[in-house]
């Protein structure tokens, strides 16, 4: 007899929201912290506080270690700009994986000592490769064109203004970044 087909939410269980080609456009912090996400979806025993608004099966993340159980470790960021937006969400996620008791004590300590040297790998990424790497998530959790971070805007412009633009696929809206871009300065930020 064939094999059952697996429900929405136990396929998403299995899925990544990072893959091996996003390493080279994030910190190894950022990057071992979102592999301890995976996609879940918005369900009624979700409608609390300010998220009594999503729709039902509207995309978020949850922690792999404790998903499933209720209430916990699930976060519906609503747009892009606020899962791109550090303090919304990337702190959020490495509070609740330190809080998380179903989190393994080894992966906890990775991510403090991973954490130790993300503002140091910051800057020496090309500016704006956070947003980038959050654009992607989007898309891969939202599925359709992902929204243009600020620095493909221009190019993104030019390229649907040119006489080649009814042939433009939205899909490829996430430009990669050129070589030319500027390097992210020195400053010192949070996550």
């Amino acid at each position: 007899s064939p094999a059952p087909t697996p429900q929405p939410e136990a396929k998403a269980q299995a899925q990544c929201i990072v893959y091996p080609e996003d390493e080279s456009t994030s910190t190894a912090f950022t990057y071992y912290l979102l592999s301890q996400i995976q996609p879940c979806s918005f369900t009624e025993a979700d409608r609390l506080g300010k998220r009594k608004g999503l729709p039902i099966g509207f995309a978020g993340l949850a922690c792999r270690h404790c998903y499933g159980q209720y209430g916990m470790g699930r976060f519906f960021p609503s747009s892009v700009k606020t899962l791109s937006d550090t303090s919304k969400t990337f702190n959020v996620l490495f509070t609740h994986l330190m809080r998380c008791r179903n989190c393994p004590v080894e992966v906890r300590e990775r991510l403090v000592l991973l954490q130790k040297s993300h503002n140091l790998e910051r800057g020496r990424l090309k500016f704006g490769s956070q947003k980038h790497l959050c654009a992607k998530i989007w898309m891969r959790l939202h599925g359709g064109p992902t929204p243009p971070t600020r620095q493909s805007s221009k190019r993104l412009r030019s390229i649907t203004s040119s006489p080649s633009a009814s042939s433009w696929d939205p899909v490829g809206a996430v430009l990669p970044l050129s070589d030319t871009d500027e390097p992210r300065s020195k400053r010192n930020r949070a996550v």
